[in-house]
């Protein structure tokens, strides 16, 4: 016997369906979105000409803001249940972590943006990836475990434009090392600002100082700048300038340098950037400078001849050397081989390890005593620093010549011994003429 619902009772189920739908779906999203969102970080607000404005959820773990950011403005997030800091990133504790930016792709490490911590998040310091128009950038949450369970998007139009006075660090490039006996030029590029000596009153016009970690301990003041057309000026200076005693700096794999405006009269303005670099003054830690050693010959022989079919072999360590030349500016710890002898340079850009005079293109005919010199240059063929070289005395004796089969004048007072004796036997033979006649 089969049972036929009347039609009250379809239209009851289906309200009872739809009731129980309503209460329990919004849960199950909210578990959904909890899943991939363990600090529930919304991108709520974005900061612009000092005001908040507000963003907009396009859906799940996205947000998105119809407006165009510039270099002045920054974004806005909050979150709930972890003290976000980048100071977990290198001591992980239960309870924090800290967020990873990306553009576009968070699954492609070349997207990379910045470590971050806590809100807000200033777009000039995304700005090196960012390209004008439409941007989307992925906020990962790295929790004390390693773990990504986060992963919230927020997309915006960008303008690559400012009228803010900035810093941005030239030279050099991040993890420099600083320590006794290392000079190290520091060049910045400052935009919208220039540096004085007496006070103009100009809100664009002050001084520039040099901290380490934070704004309390000073290295450095700098009342000068070069100017550089289109609101641009250029302070350049060395490491010799830094006051590093006065300050006690330690040796550490990531100390930071900051250099902050001022108005002229000392007081610290908003606008700031810093550099990771590494400072070694109590030599203390194993830095990995490059090196570069000519294990053969050896130094110890007692024969110091060499000819030109002989192997110099090196040993090179914490460099790359490339085998031709690159475009770009400079990377750390990669660039050229030089092959110096006697002071003139047989071979700017050298791919191996090994080499012989022949191999060099140097070519003589003489025996005599020679330096080789090798040395580790950066792309732009500048020195290293602190600089990578060795050299070595060698007696360069030349082979004979295999295609006559004459053995070559390998030294001077044989030379000079025949070239006497024939003058002799010359003159010999005149005078025997003489006589005859």
């Amino acid at each position: 016997m089969f049972f036929t619902p009347t039609y009250k009772a379809i239209v009851k189920t289906i309200s009872i369906l739809f009731l129980v739908c309503l209460f329990f779906l919004p849960a199950l999203s909210l578990q959904a979105q909890q899943a991939t969102n363990t600090i529930n970080l919304a991108i709520s607000k974005i900061s612009k000409n000092g005001r908040d404005e507000n963003t907009q959820n396009v859906s799940s773990n996205s947000w998105k803001y119809d407006g165009e950011l510039t270099l002045d403005d920054s974004i806005k997030y909050s979150w709930k249940n972890t003290d976000l800091n980048l100071k977990y990133k290198d001591n992980p504790k239960k309870g924090g972590g800290y967020l990873k930016i990306y553009k576009e792709d968070e699954t492609k490490e070349e997207n990379f943006v910045i470590d971050f911590g806590a809100s807000p998040v200033a777009i000039n310091k995304l700005a090196d990836k960012l390209v004008e128009g439409e941007n989307k950038i992925i906020f990962v949450f790295v929790d004390f475990g390693g773990k990504t369970a986060t992963k919230v998007s927020f997309s915006f139009k960008f303008k690559n434009i400012s009228s803010n006075p900035q810093v941005k660090v030239m030279e050099p490039g991040e993890n420099a090392v600083l320590a006794k006996g290392i000079d190290q030029n520091i060049v910045l590029e400052l935009s919208n600002f220039t540096l004085e000596t007496t006070n103009s009153n100009k809100k664009d016009r002050g001084k520039l100082n040099v901290y380490f970690n934070d704004t309390k301990s000073i290295l450095a003041t700098f009342s000068f700048s070069k100017d550089l057309g289109n609101n641009k000026s250029e302070v350049r200076f060395n490491t010799k300038d830094l006051d590093a005693s006065k300050s006690k700096i330690g040796d550490s794999e990531s100390t930071k340098l900051i250099f902050a405006l001022t108005k002229t009269s000392g007081e610290l303005l908003p606008f700031q950037t810093s550099l990771k670099i590494r400072t070694n003054y109590n030599n203390s830690l194993n830095i990995g400078f490059p090196k570069i050693n000519i294990l053969e010959p050896r130094r110890d022989r007692s024969d110091l001849q060499v000819d030109g079919d002989r192997k110099f072999i090196l040993n090179i360590e914490n460099f790359e050397i490339l085998a031709e030349r690159k475009e770009g500016g400079n990377e750390d710890r990669k660039g050229y081989l030089q092959i110096i002898v006697d002071e003139i340079p047989k071979v700017t850009v050298f791919g191996k390890k090994e080499f012989s005079l022949n191999e060099i293109g140097f070519a003589d005919t003489t025996e005599g005593r020679k330096t080789v010199k090798v040395q580790l240059v950066n792309k732009d063929f500048t020195r290293l620093n602190p600089e990578a070289q060795d050299t070595l005395e060698i007696v360069y004796s030349p082979k004979s010549n295999s295609s006559t089969g004459e053995p070559q004048l390998q030294n001077s007072t044989w030379r000079i011994a025949i070239v006497g004796l024939t003058i002799v036997l010359v003159i010999g033979g005149i005078a025997i003429l003489v006589t005859k006649s």
